[in-house]
């Protein structure tokens, strides 16, 4: 593997040059506000971003060509539709009809830039998943003679939903790879479960879910704007949960709990908290996207997981897809199971493919990642230039995150710091890829709260917000890659860290 130890000007793809690449690198703090500010001469300079807020080069190329055919207006905004499918959600939660057009077998949804709708409906397309995959629009494009060649990758052709089913039954221990359903990224998957939970609670009565600790960006906000949502900071005071739980319990459907959470990486008493939820029947959804299933042992603990497949499943940066596993002993799973369908995005089959090469090495990949994850981890929390390293080692997570260890030895590799001055006197100077994802074979930091909350960091009552959800804004989400660990800790010594 080529280095990317190094200073990656700003737009580069991430993996560097892959028309398939779900991340960007943003060099400096500069950038990261440039980005999030919409400068301009910022976004101009991207070559690749995570595909739910950065339209991928090649569906860009293929909803133009049909701007054209169509002579649409630059007042139109064009979405391919990864399968129609898709129509029936729109119709779900918005009462209107959607213009709409067929070409080169897609269809394509066609909204005005004077929709009064248009930031509810950019909101619900990007939180639900609803986009073309790189690598359909890539073999569209070529089928019909608009571009010369595809993209010369690794993959693995026969029977790759099986082979990736296959692969995370081994990991999560599950009874059949029929627990495992794949999605078009993670947070299809986490809507799928939410909505098929509203659906079931609905009918039950039951009409308020329990947010436990930090939610990923688009989890969170799914929770907020489209179910009656309490909220609980922080997962390690179990007490409290409980106390929340039984003065809830009549109207509660749900809890959603990461575990561990993004980007503290606490962990909650997940087997206790699961004892709580079944006394009560509610349904307890967790995500396990940062810690693998190879870590963890969460399955028996829990009536259904999501995972990002993109993170460390898939590994190369290249593939955006989601994981719904389900409990076959939960109370829930045949309704789950029964009705989860009509909200599931499937995957296009090329990034099935390539997926199913990738996960292949997945535990290896696992197994070296987590031990450069504790040298690095212990070296930063000697450095007198941090302040706080925030790990499932730290004393606040560690006993939860023991309890569901699988391997004393493995750990996520992931965790955040913050360093004591800020962040952006560190961030200029560290010579390795920055932006967004984690869970890459090539080590990976992210100004988390900057690229995830920067609207909060803007006014005095959204910073007092990231207060009580424990987030500093200078936090440095790091995700620790198969680079030699020495090679590591050597950008951060070069930064003066």
């Amino acid at each position: 593997m080529k280095s990317y130890l190094q200073h990656i000007p700003l737009g580069t793809s991430l993996p560097v040059s892959n028309p398939h690449a779900i991340s960007v690198s943003f060099p400096s703090m500069d950038d990261v506000i440039g980005y999030e500010k919409k400068d301009v001469c910022t976004l101009q300079q991207l070559q690749s971003g995570y595909p739910r807020f950065f339209r991928n080069k090649l569906v860009h190329l293929l909803s133009e060509i049909v701007r054209k055919e169509f002579k649409l207006p630059v007042s139109v905004e064009i979405y391919p539709l990864p399968c129609n499918a898709v129509l029936s959600l729109l119709n779900l939660y918005f009462c209107k009809d959607f213009v709409k057009i067929d070409a080169y077998g897609v269809t394509f949804l066609l909204l005005d830039e004077n929709d009064v709708q248009l930031g509810k409906l950019r909101g619900f397309l990007r939180q639900v998943g609803v986009f073309m995959s790189s690598r359909n629009a890539e073999d569209i494009l070529h089928s019909n003679g608009l571009i010369s060649t595809t993209f010369n990758e690794a993959y693995t052709e026969v029977q790759p939903y099986y082979f990736v089913q296959q692969s995370l039954q081994k990991a999560y221990e599950t009874n059949s790879v029929d627990d495992i359903i794949l999605s078009n990224c993670g947070m299809n998957a986490f809507f799928a479960v939410f909505q098929t939970i509203q659906d079931t609670s609905l009918l039950s009565g039951k009409n308020r879910v329990l947010q436990l600790g930090n939610l990923y960006l688009d989890s969170y906000d799914i929770l907020r704007t489209y179910a009656n949502k309490i909220t609980l900071s922080h997962v390690t005071d179990f007490d409290e949960i409980r106390r929340m739980i039984e003065m809830h319990h009549t109207v509660l459907s749900a809890v959603y709990v990461e575990v561990p959470n993004n980007p503290l990486l606490e962990c909650v008493d997940l087997p206790r908290l699961y004892a709580l939820c079944q006394e009560y029947n509610i349904v307890l959804l967790v995500d396990s996207s940062l810690a693998s299933a190879h870590t963890l042992k969460l399955l028996p603990y829990c009536d259904v997981i999501t995972e990002s497949l993109s993170k460390f499943a898939n590994g190369q940066g290249d593939v955006l897809m989601g994981a719904i596993v389900v409990n076959a002993a939960s109370t829930y799973s045949k309704e789950i199971k029964s009705r989860i369908a009509s909200y599931v995005i499937p995957p296009y089959v090329r990034d099935v493919q390539r997926l199913a090469h990738s996960i292949s090495d997945y535990y290896e990949r696992v197994c070296l990642s987590s031990a450069s994850t504790r040298k690095l981890i212990e070296y930063l929390e000697n450095s007198p230039e941090v302040e706080q390293v925030y790990s499932v080692l730290h004393p606040l997570s560690k006993r939860n995150f023991s309890i569901l260890q699988k391997n004393d030895s493995l750990i996520p590799s992931v965790f955040s710091v913050l360093f004591k001055q800020p962040l952006a006197y560190y961030y200029d100077k560290l010579p390795l890829p920055k932006g967004p994802s984690f869970g890459t074979v090539f080590t990976l930091a992210m100004p988390y709260v900057y690229l995830a909350h920067f609207d909060l960091i803007q006014t005095e009552e959204g910073r007092q917000q990231l207060t009580e959800m424990g987030l500093h804004p200078d936090m440095l989400r790091i995700s620790v890659g198969l680079e030699p660990v020495e090679d590591i800790i050597a950008s951060f010594k070069l930064a003066g860290i």
